[in-house]
């Protein structure tokens, strides 16, 4: 588990950084093609098609550093009503859906990414793997923060029902 710890971390400054960073990029480009556009009536057609697949790898990056803090919007009315064993197993059904879906997700997407690589964008010309790979970055990165969640959700039932079975037998 030290090491798995250890993994976040790093993956997580990584996304951290490239977050900030694209964002930034995202930022300054819609501000210099807002400026362009109507101070000085030569707008950048290339400035829209990228600030839109720099949104798209803001979400994707975003998303994944959401799983690491479990911090998805949830409705949590029902499992706060249930005892704390059966919330705990709950939580790990979830979290089991939620990494199926990830998994779904990527494994398509990195289909996809290869269908669409040599598919040229309309303005920018680029390929558009580069929007597309977005979601396969995102989905893995979620993916592992699930994974861990998992982990840690395990552990954690396992002791609980350790410490339940052997405060019976006291």
């Amino acid at each position: 588990m030290y090491r798995l710890k250890k993994i976040s971390k790093g993956i997580a400054y990584i996304m951290n950084r490239a977050i900030v960073l694209v964002f930034a990029l995202m930022l300054s480009l819609v501000l210099v093609q807002v400026l362009f556009r109507y101070v000085f009536h030569l707008p950048i057609p290339w400035a829209e098609e990228l600030a839109r697949y720099l949104f798209t790898w803001l979400i994707f990056l975003a998303a994944g550093m959401v799983s690491k803090k479990e911090e998805h919007m949830a409705i949590t009315t029902f499992q706060e009503m249930l005892p704390l064993k059966f919330r705990k197993v709950l939580l790990l059904i979830i979290d089991l859906i939620i990494f199926y879906f990830l998994f779904i997700l990527t494994v398509n997407s990195i289909d996809l990414v290869k269908q669409v690589s040599k598919t040229a964008s309309p303005v920018l010309q680029v390929s558009m793997a580069f929007p597309y790979l977005s979601v396969t970055i995102g989905g893995f990165t979620m993916m592992f923060y699930t994974l861990l969640h998992i982990i840690k959700k395990i552990i954690d039932i396992h002791n609980l029902w350790n410490i339940r079975s052997s405060e019976k037998d006291v």
